[in-house]
């Protein structure tokens, strides 16, 4: 195994939590951000449980490989977020939808 690569993961997990929660309190209205915070710390915690897993495949590189893979979905993802500097901070879904209404054209019900 790549000692390297676990030291690395390993430091990186901690920031990356706390970047994804000082996003989501910029990107998300006051009113669901409770609830997009617990739905983040549950998706981390099954993703936690099921990793295990991916080291009972016959070829080592294989869970590497899957971890690296679903990283870089994870970061590339992030591009399509929003550019929030500048705008107002959402303070609730109505807001969101004045957001979305004056980026996209498009009214949410």
């Amino acid at each position: 195994r790549n000692l390297d690569t676990e030291r690395l993961a390993d430091a990186n997990n901690p920031r990356a939590a706390r970047r994804a929660a000082a996003q989501l309190t910029e990107l998300l209205p006051t009113d669901v951000r409770p609830l997009g915070l617990a739905l983040c710390s549950q998706c981390s915690r099954v993703g936690g449980f099921f990793s295990p897993f991916a080291l009972l495949f016959e070829h080592a590189s294989v869970p590497y490989t899957l971890w690296a893979v679903l990283a870089l979905a994870g970061g590339l993802s992030t591009l399509q977020l929003p550019e929030t500097l500048g705008e107002p901070s959402l303070e609730s879904v109505d807001d969101l939808r004045a957001l979305m209404h004056r980026r996209l054209g498009v009214r949410f019900a």
